[in-house]
């Protein structure tokens, strides 16, 4: 497995008015982070244990989404916006595993979306998680073009927006999500299944700090992407004093 990868090495940062939108983010972020004392985003949720399965019957032509293969990982279920459980939320799944070569950890960022041409780019919030699909909202560069990833609960089912309810629920049945791909305007296909079970120790939010530059093996982050995402999350991330919270 090859390390993890950015933005492609060699080209320059997007910038102009991309630049500026995610310098704009990271800005409205930080009065919210300050206005809270916390992240401004997905300031809460919950650390879980879980199993990321390839079947080998993939032909994207991205190595390792292709093979055949079994990664022990770690799961963040989370509400985007940390409204109170009785409103939508747009619903963040983080996925952390660590690549064959025990170098840095491989982070995949998704959040609830539409699932059709189009919508799958657009946020989608939801009153309770695993009711609807996850997506990366944003392309990866593949070798054969850009791809999304998605996560799809399988079969949905509503899920408490408590972290510590949702850890002892999946714990006594986990949850199983199918993994699949597909080009900004084709047919998702799958290349696995994602399973989550309970928390991974005795604290349900562990204080793990998610990166969605560290891309799986085969896929990049396109210039323009990271200079969107990167203030904004290295903003949204922040902990303000007087609240400790992971992801």
């Amino acid at each position: 497995m090859t390390t993890p990868r950015g933005p492609v090495r060699g080209e320059p940062a997007a910038r102009g008015p991309v630049a500026a939108t995610g310098a704009g983010l990271a800005a409205a972020l930080g009065v919210v982070g300050r206005a809270r004392r916390a992240k401004a985003l997905h300031p809460a949720g919950a650390v879980l244990a879980g199993t990321l399965e390839r079947h080998g019957r993939a032909r994207s032509g991205i190595a390792w989404l292709d093979a055949r293969g079994e990664d022990g990982v770690v799961v963040r279920l989370s509400r985007g916006g940390g409204l109170p459980p009785a409103l939508p939320d747009v619903l963040g799944l983080a996925i952390r595993w660590v690549g064959d070569d025990d170098a840095l950890p491989v982070d995949l960022l998704l959040s609830t979306t539409g699932s059709a041409p189009v919508l799958r780019h657009v946020l989608r919030p939801w009153r309770a998680g695993g009711s609807g699909p996850f997506t990366t909202l944003v392309p990866f560069r593949a070798p054969r073009g850009p791809v999304l990833l998605a996560a799809v609960p399988e079969p949905p089912r509503a899920l408490p927006a408590a972290p510590e309810a949702l850890a002892v629920v999946l714990a006594r049945s986990p949850m199983t999500l199918n993994l699949a791909y597909a080009a900004p305007l084709g047919p998702w296909r799958s290349f696995g299944r994602l399973v989550v079970r309970g928390a991974v120790g005795p604290g349900v939010d562990l204080p793990v700090r998610f990166d969605p530059l560290r891309t799986p093996p085969g896929l990049d982050t396109y210039p323009w992407v990271a200079a969107l995402r990167e203030p904004a999350y290295r903003e949204a991330r922040r902990a303000w004093p007087g609240r400790r919270s992971g992801g």
